[in-house]
Parts: structure tokens; sequence; C-alpha cells
């Protein structure tokens, strides 16, 4: 075994081997590397960290899954410090916590060409988000990135909305299957009021509750950029969907919202219809795994009648039954 993980099958050293010796010949066909669990040897990600810097046509680099630890993510670093091509890198499972996490945030503060960076199941917990967060107040090119299901508490989340509102490009944030409470939720309320970008939130399976979302719903009335709201799987209830409903009267710019397995019941899809009522801008709402049966069902068949905005609404395991569907 090497250093990170076991010695590759030869077919999946080949592959890696065709790609450096495209990257080294500077392919101008060979725009996106995608290296998905391929297992690289240790040699291999060295090359691969000296031959970006002359590469100017790999726009992206696929990573997942290799498991290239934070010695890994150090020769990729140093190699896109000074590459001005590649604007996607995907990492996401390789084990580089907050060391990786530390070498990233350095290559954020200089690179100009980076718009998506992805590091989900990555063990960075708190302290890799301060690495992170570095990195984000002197961007001003990346775009889109994702941090989910690492660990991530209240502290980390604080770091990276302190970090984002002197950021004003980034326009998508996966925060999901991380430990973000109420607390954290109003760090990113507040941050939403006055964000210029952001168009994107993901927050599912974080468990924060009827007052966390009573937090990111004030920050939408009167956000006007945000567009796609995921909160699904986040135990919100009858209590957090009196706060969506508020914001939905307000907000005018969200178009797709996601409260997938979140305790609703028949009293919550009636507190939900009362805001779509009055919201002429919301186009997708996902409800399914909310078990508010057939009443549920009527409740929100009577809402489109009149709602001319709403034409997407899965309630797929809802136990809506025949009766709930005959409503609809």
């Amino acid at each position: 075994p090497g250093l990170f993980g076991m010695a590759a099958p030869a077919e999946k050293d080949s592959e890696w081997e065709a790609a450096l010796a495209k990257i080294e010949k500077n392919d101008p066909g060979f725009t996106e590397c995608d290296l998905t669990n391929r297992h690289p040897t240790p040699q291999q990600v060295t090359r691969l960290g000296k031959l970006l810097p002359k590469n100017t046509h790999l726009r992206e680099l696929n990573l997942c899954g290799n498991g290239i630890g934070a010695e890994g993510v150090r020769h990729v670093a140093a190699g896109l410090q000074s590459n001005t091509a590649l604007t996607r890198l995907k990492l996401l499972g390789n084990q580089i916590g907050n060391e990786g996490c530390r070498r990233l945030g350095a290559l954020l503060q200089s690179n100009r060409t980076l718009i998506q960076l992805d590091v989900p199941g990555n063990q960075i917990g708190d302290e890799g988000c301060r690495h992170l967060a570095s990195g984000l107040q002197a961007n001003t090119t990346l775009k889109h990135l994702k941090v989910g299901y690492n660990a991530i508490g209240g502290e980390g989340c604080r770091l990276l909305v302190a970090a984002l509102k002197a950021n004003t490009v980034l326009q998508e944030l996966y925060l999901d299957h991380n430990e973000i409470d109420a607390e954290s939720c109003r760090h990113l309320g507040n941050w939403l009021q006055t964000n210029p970008a952001l168009s994107t939130l993901v927050l599912n399976s974080n468990g924060f509750g009827a007052q966390g979302c009573q937090h990111i719903a004030a920050g939408l009335k009167s956000n006007s950029t945000l567009k796609t709201l995921d909160i699904a799987l986040n135990k919100i209830g009858v209590e957090g969907c009196r706060h969506l409903a508020t914001m939905l009267q307000a907000n005018t710019t969200l178009s797709e919202l996601s409260s997938y397995g979140n305790a609703i019941d028949t009293e919550g899809c009636r507190v939900l219809a009362a805001g779509l009522q009055k919201n002429t801008h919301l186009t997708s709402l996902d409800l399914s795994n909310n078990k508010f049966g057939p009443e549920g069902c009527r409740i929100l068949a009577a809402v489109l009648q009149t709602n001319t905005a709403l034409n997407h609404l899965p309630l797929m395991d809802t136990q809506a039954g025949d009766e709930g569907c005959r409503h609809l």
C-alpha cells in the first residue's frame, strides 16, 4: 500500500498515466479530466502538481474518491498557484482534513481562475472552515462551493459567513449533512439579508429545527438574489412552516424550495397554503416524505386553484392515498 491507500490496479494506473501524458502534452482537446476512484500512487499525484503550472487547456479536474489526503492536496494546490486555465476542482472523499483545507485556503487567496471547488466528505470540521474562510475573504472568482458531509458545526459556519460578508461573487453554497444548529442559522440569516450574489443555498440534513428555519426565513424576507433553498430533513414542523409562510408572503425571488421530510402535518400544510396564496414567484415546492395525508392534499389543491406560479409540487410518501390524489 502507498501513501494514498492500496496500490492501484493496472487499468486504473494506466488511466492516470494516460491523463498525465495529455496534461504534459498540453493537449488542446483535453479540457476535462475525470479520475474518480482511480487511486493514484503518491508519485502520480506529485507529477500532476508539477505539470499543472504549464497546462493551459485543462478546465475541469475531478479527483473524487481517491484518498489523496493533505499531502496530495499540497501538490495539486502548489500546481494551481500559477495555473491560469483550471476553473473546476472536485475533491470529494479525499480525506484532506483541515491541513488540506489550509492548502486550499492559501490557493484561494491568490488564484483567479477557479470558479468551483467541491470538498464534501473530507473531515474538515470547523478548523478546516477557518482555512477556507481566509481564502474566501480575498477571493474574487469562486462561484460554487460545496462543503457538505464535513462535520461543520457552529464555529465553522460562523467563520464561513464572516468571510463571505466580504465576498460578493459566490453564487452557490452547499452546507448539507453537517452539524449546523439554530445559532449558526442566525448568522446565515443575517448574511442573507444583504448578500448580493448567492442564488443557491443547500442546508438539508442539519437538524436545526424550527428556530433555525426562523432565522433563515427572516433573512430571506429582504433577500433579492436567492432562487433555490433546500432545507429538507431539518425537523422544522408546523412552527417552521409558519416562518416559511411569512417569508413567502414577502420574498419576491425564491423560485425553488425543498422542505422534504420535515415533519409537516396537515396544520403545516394549512400554514404554507396561506403563504402561497400571496406568493407569485415560487415555482417548485417539494413536500415529499411529510405525513399530512389526504386532508393536506385537499388544502394544497385549493391554493393551486388561485396560485399561478407553482408548477412543480412533489408529494411522494405523504400518505395521500387515492383520496389525496383525487383532490389534486
